[in-house]
Formats: C-alpha cells, structure tokens, sequence
C-alpha cells in the first residue's frame, strides 16, 4: 500500500450481500441467486458481488470522509464474461472514478 500511495481500510462485511446498493434496503431475499442481487423494494437489479463490492466501497469511504459510494457508478462488463469479474488482464470489470472521488 505505501508503494502505491493507498490506504488500508478495514471495514465490516455484515449484510453487504442483502443490501442494496442504490436505496439502502436490508432483505435476505433480494438475492435472486448466487449471482444475482435483485432489490425487492426498488427493483434495483445487477451482480450480486458487484453490489456486496458497491456496499464496501461505500463503508470505506464513509470511515474515510470520502463521499459515498452513491457517487460512484456501478462498474460494467461484458455480458458473456463469466459472473464473478475476471482478474486477467483485459477484462472490463472496475470501478470508474466520479468527480471528486480518485480512481481506486
């Protein structure tokens, strides 16, 4: 971390499967599947781990004074890749920096 300038942020993982990302609400049965986080208040639906990863950032940036994660846009990749994002090189999968907030 010290070579790359970051920061190191322990934050709880509790719940952040059931949360939903875009409006905040808790519920075990927002999880369609293994895969899918589908919010059963407001429809929001996406990547169930790409939601749990949103509801960390947001926590870690909360902890840190750095904005919320509801100024970051959901990150996007390619619909034939497979459902947890690749950590090859070249995939798609990442988090894009919204202004005021540094890239992670």
């Amino acid at each position: 971390m010290d070579a790359n300038g970051g920061n190191l942020v322990i934050v709880s993982a509790a719940y952040t499967s059931q949360t939903c990302h875009e409006c905040g609400h808790v519920a075990s049965g927002s999880r369609d599947s293994q895969a899918v986080f589908h919010c059963v208040k407001c429809g929001y639906r996406t990547n169930a781990d790409t939601n749990a990863a949103m509801n960390i950032l947001g926590r870690a940036l909360a902890k840190t004074g750095g904005g919320t994660a509801l100024d970051v846009e959901d990150p996007h990749w390619r619909p034939d890749e497979a459902s947890t994002p690749s950590t090859q090189a070249g995939s798609s999968f990442g988090v894009r920096a919204v202004k005021g907030i540094p890239r992670l």
